[in-house]
């Protein structure tokens, strides 16, 4: 192999592997060297879309250079755009991203096209979803390029996919962050805007769920209600008209008659009937141990509507069971959709 005597941090080489037992030739980026001169390296090396894999130590003598890192200088010309890029690169790939930032912002003084090929470098992140590396080098393309709609566009995306993923663990609190963040960015794709808001929407319907699983219903409501705002659709409004219902049962007396019409008069305004009203308050009274009275109100939901197979089931289920388990209210879930992202 040729020897190199002064290896430079960020130069590309090439060296033999035989850790796995077979000796393959391996390429890494030289990212601290020992000794002056030195007399070894420290070599990253990284997979085929450049993310890191792992760090090697090799000495000079095992080494071959095949790409050097030019230091750049202050009076550079358009021919040198290209190597402000490979350099950012090589930075990004090292974390270094103030120094990524810096050449970055070089290459594209001189040549703005460059900004494209960052872009679909980044793409290629987020599709493999390695999000988090895609939203943090949209952002700094972003910082660089405040004008470069489509980098606002994918960094909205990339919140969005990683929020969604969020959502689906059940992390909704940093679900509902992610969306914010989208929304913030205000991309101005055709419904952009209104898919964030779904989702939005979405993670506070299922955080107020949750909360109200728990019996804390005053929390419960209050989620409903920025859902609401957010997407005032039926489907959100009816899942409020519920909250409301199960955040009155605890202050209803025990063996109390089944409520009238009037007991239910919000809800039944925002778009319930009066079989589905009763259906909630029988299974939040289940919810409470409050096993005869539910019994009670599910059995005047039928009545008034004999149809309501959600009540006649939850009827079935505690004439069955002992104890029985967690009663439907009715209350539904949104689903959040993802956001793709687009090419340059």
């Amino acid at each position: 192999m040729n020897l190199e005597l002064n290896p430079k941090l960020l130069d590309v080489v090439e060296f033999e592997d035989s850790s796995l037992g077979t000796v393959v030739k391996r390429t890494g980026t030289i990212v601290e060297a020992f000794g002056v001169p030195p007399k070894a390296v420290l070599i990253e090396i990284a997979d085929s879309q450049g993310v890191p894999e792992s760090i090697v130590t090799k000495k000079i003598e095992d080494i071959q250079k095949v790409w050097e890192a030019k230091p750049t200088s202050e009076q550079a010309t358009p021919g040198e755009a290209q190597q402000y890029f490979e350099n950012g690169i090589l930075y990004l790939q090292n974390g270094a991203f103030g120094r990524a930032k810096e050449q970055f912002a070089k290459a594209f003084s001189l040549n703005v096209d460059l900004r494209a090929s960052l872009l679909e470098s980044t793409n290629i992140l987020a599709r493999k979803e390695k999000l988090d590396a895609a939203i943090r080098v949209y952002g700094l393309l972003l910082e660089l390029q405040p004008e470069y709609e489509v980098a606002r566009e994918n960094l909205a995306a990339a919140y969005v996919q990683r929020g969604v993923k969020h959502g689906r663990s059940g992390l909704l609190d940093q679900a509902i962050e992610d969306f914010k963040s989208a929304l913030m960015l205000r991309p101005k794709r055709p419904g952009s805007l209104e898919l964030l808001q779904k989702n939005l929407a979405a993670a506070y319907t299922h955080l107020a769920v949750q909360h109200s699983n728990m019996k804390l219903y005053s929390e419960a409501v209050g989620y409903f209600v920025f859902a609401f705002e957010l997407e005032p659709s039926d489907l959100t409004q009816q899942n409020l008209a519920i909250a409301l219902i199960a955040s009155s049962v605890p202050n209803t007396e025990s063996g109390s008659q089944v409520p009238g019409e009037d007991f239910f008069r919000q809800s039944i305004q925002m778009g319930l009937t009066l079989s589905r009203c009763l259906n909630a308050y029988g299974a939040t009274l289940a919810h409470h141990g409050r096993i005869p009275e539910a019994v009670r109100a599910l059995e005047r939901a039928v009545q008034v509507d004999p149809k309501n197979e959600m009540a006649m089931k939850s009827l079935e289920t505690l004439r069955l069971e002992e104890p029985p388990g967690d009663l439907p209210t009715g209350l539904t879930p949104l689903e959040p959709r993802e956001m793709h992202v687009a090419e340059a």
